[in-house]
């Protein structure tokens, strides 16, 4: 008899973490039992994810992105490490959290075995969007001040993007916002 599990909201987007149905408490337990005896198992990897997914899948972020970042950062080579990887920087920026977007791509830009993996083209554009929008909200909400010093460092961390005049021209119009004409003068000159 096939066991029916109710409709789950989209992926991320579950408001309130939902209760894992008992056989999936036991599946999650079960893999967690198998990684812990077979750490190094590559059939054990596959699985690992899948109890992340199952987490994440039912609202319960904090565990899944703590599984998805162990993941990534134990087996970053591995197609469920990279996944893992894509899936954190996806949260924050579905979100629209840039700090929090900004916070673990600088976190996963310090890991020399992650970036030498091909997710790091992924991890420095969702690096790129999160300082930039960072910058976008901050001005948005009037900390003109917060807003410029993020658009400069948005230059200052990709000065060849095709953004940096963008985010300096950026700065330099916050910066005259809170009377810093210094500042604005420089930012533009930079």
């Amino acid at each position: 008899e096939a066991t029916t599990y109710q409709k789950l909201p989209p992926p991320g987007q579950v408001a309130q973490p939902i209760t894992l149905p008992r056989v999936k408490t036991k599946l999650v337990t079960m893999i967690d039992n198998y990684a812990k005896l077979l750490p190094t198992e590559k059939d054990g990897f596959p699985m690992r994810f899948t109890a992340a997914m199952t987490f994440f899948e039912y609202g319960h972020y904090q565990n899944a992105l703590t599984r998805f970042e162990q993941i990534g950062t134990e087996l970053p080579a591995t197609p469920q490490g990279q996944s893992s990887i894509k899936a954190i920087l996806a949260f924050y920026a579905e979100r629209k959290d840039w700090e929090g977007l900004v916070k673990v791509g600088r976190k996963f830009n310090e890991n020399p075995k992650l970036m030498a993996t091909p997710v790091n083209v992924e991890i420095v554009k969702a690096m790129k969007v999160g300082v930039f929008q960072l910058a976008v909200q901050q001005n948005k909400e009037n900390k003109f001040l917060e807003a410029a010093k993020t658009f400069e460092s948005f230059q200052q961390q990709f000065p060849k993007d095709e953004l940096a005049d963008k985010a300096l021209y950026n700065a330099s119009l916050n910066y005259y916002k809170v009377a810093k004409v210094d500042e604005a003068l420089a930012a533009l000159h930079h």
